[in-house]
């Protein structure tokens, strides 16, 4: 039985700082749904040799580093897809310890002081029941021992589904979505946003823009379970 299967069928505590191993997945199994290491570290696009990207040489992204361990394939799609629309809650333990096998190292290294789960609209969180990108930073939170800032980031604009939008689309339908809590970040100098999927990084590069401008951070990380191709 494929090791998905069998922690469907069984949920378990999966969140812990146990080792990869303790999920019952092989060296195998996690390497078959990783991204490959030529990415370019500033925005986790495709690189050839895993060096800043043409695009961030030349225009690079209000955030310092993105961190992707997976690409959008199943079985991370079904379970992310789940967590988000079919109340699947668990899956975010998951997804997290699978995230922290993956790309734990790196992220440890980013010495971020917050965990910031991109927010959602409140007329969506009642529909959904909750935050998935919350969940995931909850989780995280646990494995890292970093505590999670949930309240610093207002979604205030209701933007439709960004799923088949453009990059240009997608910048236009996030202009004024997000706001910042007054002093929510005060004495921060290095956070991470935490979201389940990176597409064009549309959403990470609109709150950190803002964060850039109406706060003192110096470091601003963006961490997604998966990136689409």
């Amino acid at each position: 039985m494929h090791w998905l299967e069998r922690w469907l069928i069984a949920p378990q505590s999966v969140l812990s700082n146990a080792p990869a191993d303790d999920l019952d997945l092989t060296a195998e199994e996690i390497r078959a749904l990783s991204r490959p290491y030529a990415i370019c570290p500033r925005c986790a696009e495709a690189s050839f040799d895993g060096n800043l990207c043409g695009t961030c040489l030349h225009q690079p992204p209000a955030f310092q580093q993105a961190t992707v361990a997976f690409y959008f394939h199943e079985p991370i799609t079904r379970l992310i897809y789940d967590l988000k629309y079919h109340r699947q809650a668990s899956h975010a333990r998951l997804l997290a310890e699978l995230f922290l096998a993956e790309v734990g190292e790196t992220l440890r290294q980013q010495q971020v002081q917050a965990l910031v789960p991109v927010p959602i609209h409140p007329l969506r969180r009642r529909q959904r029941g909750y935050n998935q990108a919350l969940l995931l930073a909850q989780a995280l939170s646990r494995g890292l021992q970093i505590p999670v800032l949930d309240k610093g980031l207002r979604r205030v604009k209701n933007t439709v589904a960004q799923t088949h939008l453009d990059a240009k689309q997608r910048h236009n339908n996030l202009q004024g979505a997000f706001a910042i809590v007054d002093g929510a970040f005060d004495g921060l100098q290095r956070i991470a946003l935490v979201d389940d999927v990176m597409t064009t990084g549309a959403t990470m590069q609109q709150i950190a823009v803002l964060l850039a401008e109406h706060s003192t951070l110096e470091f601003i990380a963006a961490w997604a379970i998966a990136k689409t191709e």
